[in-house]
């Protein structure tokens, strides 16, 4: 993995687009939490989310516990969240389980980023739909 970074921005419509690469450490979680604060007044509610986890890993059970409760903070205002995993297994198993914790059915993990599209889709605008394919092509 290179270097470690994460990015959640909105480009278009209700979708919020969330990258990680490398090591998800503390500050990470961190980050992400402070700009969910920024982004939520502007977005339009319910949004959708993706989240390209294929380069990414937890190093803590805190930062998976984190992740938990960005997720059940925001369980109201997701129509849809989608979680793009790697070949890592152990990280795929964590965001699984994460995923589960959540509660929420409208969240979702994928391997492969066409079948993450389709599902997207149902629920996007032809506008995200389009930047969605785009930022999955990254």
């Amino acid at each position: 993995m290179g270097t470690d970074f994460v990015t959640c921005e909105r480009h278009v419509g209700r979708l919020l687009e969330v990258r990680a690469v490398g090591r998800l450490g503390d500050a990470g979680v961190d980050y992400l939490r402070e700009s969910l604060l920024r982004l939520e007044p502007e977005l339009p509610k319910p949004w959708v989310t993706v989240v390209d986890a294929r380069e990414t890993a937890f190093s803590k059970d805190s930062q998976a516990r984190g992740m938990i409760e960005i997720m059940l903070r925001y369980n109201s205002n997701t129509e849809r969240a989608a979680y793009l995993l790697g070949r890592q297994s152990l990280t795929s198993i964590q965001v699984e389980a994460m995923i589960l914790q959540a509660r929420n059915p409208e969240r979702r993990a994928f391997r492969v980023p066409a079948d993450l599209l389709r599902w997207m889709s149902e629920v996007c605008t032809p506008e995200e739909s389009a930047r969605l394919a785009v930022f999955l092509a990254k």
